[in-house]
């Protein structure tokens, strides 16, 4: 009796088993042929460009991996970094040019005095005072040619005597303010295309 009980219990469950395979091959093999058919690979979308006239609609992340993969080709990393190479060589000559022209040594220096603070004369008494007491102090400190080219009474006023100096003559401005007394302002030429043939320009203020 326990023989026949045992014989049809395991029937039971061959048969429970091969229900159960039959269901999976009914269901679950559909699906993955139908997704192996719906991914399109490069010669379907290829194919289908060519058909249609129209690109295949690719999402962010694949065009992305596409960019990623086209930068390490080594052809289209050459026309990327060619056409940046000019800009880049541009920007290092300019860079190049002004240091140069920062520190080129320059072989004059040509001074315009203003008279800023109404006192008469005292333009002129700085241009005798430089031009020709400490003219040779300044042609040997500085390895320069010194000239002083115009004294002009401006209607400006200022408290402060400034000196405007043009690019390359920063060091001249420098020590000609050490020879002037009281305080001064040393700035940059605002305009470096205006008062052509001068290197610089002084404003006596009132407390010179």
């Amino acid at each position: 009796m326990w023989q026949q009980e045992f014989y049809i219990k395991l029937s039971k469950l061959i048969c429970l088993n091969c229900f159960i395979i039959l269901l999976l091959n009914c269901f679950l093999v559909p699906s993955l042929f139908a997704q192996k058919e719906s991914t399109p690979t490069k010669e379907t979308e290829a194919a289908t460009v060519k058909k249609d006239g129209k690109a295949p609609v690719v999402d962010e992340k694949k065009q992305k991996q596409i960019k990623i993969e086209d930068n390490t080709i080594p052809g289209v990393q050459k026309d990327m970094y060619e056409s940046e190479m000019p800009l880049k060589k541009m920007e290092y000559l300019r860079s190049k040019q002004k240091i140069l022209r920062q520190y080129h040594r320059p072989t004059t220096l040509q001074v315009a005095i203003y008279n800023a603070n109404g006192v008469p004369k005292s333009a002129y008494k700085l241009s005798v005072y430089l031009g020709k007491v400490k003219k040779r102090q300044i042609e040997e400190r500085l390895g320069v040619h010194f000239d002083i080219i115009n004294i002009v009474d401006t209607p400006l006023r200022y408290a402060q005597t400034i000196i405007y100096f043009r690019e390359n003559y920063l060091k001249s401005a420098l020590f000609l303010a050490s020879l002037i007394p009281g305080d001064q302002r040393i700035l940059p030429l605002p305009n470096q295309e205006l008062s052509t043939g001068v290197d610089i320009l002084i404003y006596v203020g009132k407390d010179s």
